[in-house]
């Protein structure tokens, strides 16, 4: 058994995880109570995003071996990645009385903290898993991280720098101190990219982040042309390594207009619908950052980031046949989920914004569950928003990565939202983005307004707005509103054909 598990634990180091399933499915038959292999076999499982099979068996793992705090840290992750804070938390605080010094729970710990906003708290935690172990790459690299979303660069760069050199075969901290840098040709950090790049030994993921951080270096120097050559590489290797499906989102967001094609909205009624709640949707890269920076600056609001509870909950719910039945007997059960999540969050404000893009698929959803709630819809050029998509690395958005898939899903989004205006008219508040950073304050004012909110200058002074920022967008939010991403896409036509020309 160890030497079987020496030679799935290389595939999983190379990121072949189909294999490591495959050949610890096989194992698994043969020495069928052991923890470890169950753990390993959930690790390869989360890694591809399936996330059924990797909790069945990270539960397995715990089941056989109760105080397995491997498989307790990974199944911990797992709740945290599904937005189930509340019992991730549970998990981690278990592993850490069972072990205060154990460093990987310590850092994912830490990384909870990051996404609910509180990155202050994030920053002592990993203080004190790098007094454990100076030496650890990934505890270094989400200090950094933290540090980021506080809009420290200074402090993220130290600790981004002392990540890579102690670890340099770890690209994203190449990409994430691409995201801090300005670069030019002679740049040290810019000369160890393009050597790794060439390297053997850097897998298919680490090549990922090189070829986006190396892009942006190139943007830096003007160079356009080995800048998008890049993108597209970087593009072209996850989709290679990703189990995205394509219809899957597509027959979903089809299926919700069947659904709600037919709804008398106010037949519904739910006993948990008084939350102050705003929802900032939209397409990815299309000013969600920026308005949720320009809100969370009143004093009434209080920014809770992208919340993954929405989707959770109704999924939690409703099984993949749901779009047939008629019954929405679930839902004070999701409006519960819901306010039960966010209830968990810091912040004691009036109003929470909620600024996950696509919840502008449940827009029917927050209707039922939610009708006092405020949807702010943001749209942006077809064109600049998908170029803007494409030229980024999502952590957990897998249609970027391809031509035909961001069009097409952009296509989807489009007429999802022409039937949302058209069957809830007045309940959306639709914002373009170029309107808002030509005619900032009339558009804010428009937009308070909408969400009766009297204006507040500092909502004008969103720049000085302190809360932590954990979105793609961190570089950018906290500057000034500025109009040179309109028309970006411009240079790059030829480039994207396959992209712009799919675009309805």
């Amino acid at each position: 058994m160890e030497n079987q598990i020496k030679i799935i634990l290389k595939y999983f180091n190379s990121g072949n995880y189909k294999r490591v399933i495959e050949k610890s499915q096989r194992l698994q038959k043969k020495y069928s109570q052991s923890s470890y292999l169950d753990n390993l076999l959930g690790s390869a499982y989360l890694k591809i995003g399936d996330n059924k099979n990797a909790k069945i068996n990270f539960e397995s793992s715990i089941t056989k071996s109760p105080e397995n705090i491997a498989a307790l840290n990974n199944l911990a992750n797992l709740e945290k990645n599904n937005g189930n804070y509340k019992t991730a938390q549970k998990i981690y605080l278990k592993i850490l009385k069972l072990d205060q010094n154990y460093v990987n729970a310590l850092i994912n710990y830490a990384n909870l903290k990051i996404d609910i906003g509180d990155s202050n708290a994030a920053i002592k935690t990993l203080t004190k898993a790098i007094a454990i172990d100076p030496n650890n790459s990934v505890a270094l690299f989400n200090l950094a991280t933290a540090y980021l979303t506080l809009g420290q660069k200074t402090k993220s760069l130290k600790y981004a720098l002392r990540s890579s050199e102690i670890n340099p075969n770890f690209t994203p901290v190449d990409k994430l101190i691409s995201a801090i840098k300005t670069y030019n040709k002679d740049d040290d950090h810019f000369i160890r990219m393009k050597n790794k790049l060439n390297d053997l030994n850097i897998n298919q993921f680490n090549k990922i982040h090189l070829n986006f951080a190396i892009a942006k270096a190139y943007k830096d120097m003007g160079e356009n042309k080995k800048f998008i050559e890049h993108i597209i590489t970087g593009n072209a290797l996850r989709k290679k390594i990703s189990n995205y499906d394509l219809k899957k989102d597509i027959n979903l967001i089809n299926n919700i207009k069947l659904m709600f094609k037919n709804i008398d909205y106010s037949k519904v009624q739910l006993s948990n619908n008084n939350k102050k709640i705003i929802f900032v949707v939209g397409m990815p890269r299309s000013g969600t950052s920026l308005v949720e920076q320009i809100l969370s600056s009143h004093s009434k609001v209080y920014g809770a980031g992208e919340l993954p509870f929405l989707k959770q909950s109704i999924l939690d719910k409703f099984n993949k046949e749901f779009f047939m039945h008629d019954s929405f007997s679930d839902l004070n059960e999701i409006s519960k989920s819901y306010i039960d999540n966010i209830s968990f969050l810091s912040g004691t404000k009036e109003y929470i914004l909620d600024k996950n893009p696509l919840n502008f698929i449940w827009i029917g959803f927050i209707k039922l569950l939610f009708p006092n709630a405020k949807i702010i819809h943001i749209k942006r050029n077809s064109k600049d928003t998908c170029f803007s998509c494409f030229k980024e690395l999502f952590e957990n958005l897998y249609f970027t990565d391809d031509q035909y898939d961001l069009s097409t899903f952009y296509n989807s989004y489009n007429d999802l939202m022409n039937f949302w205006n058209s069957s809830l008219k007045n309940y959306i508040h639709t914002l373009n983005y170029e309107d808002l950073v030509d005619s900032t304050k009339s558009n804010v004012i428009q937009m308070l307004k909408f969400c009766e909110l009297d204006f507040e200058e500092n909502c004008l002074n969103f720049t000085e707005n302190k809360s932590a920022v954990r979105t793609i967008s961190v570089s950018q939010v906290r500057n000034p509103i500025y109009k040179s991403s309109v028309g970006s896409y411009k240079d790059y036509e030829e480039n994207l054909k396959t992209l712009f020309d799919n675009l309805v």
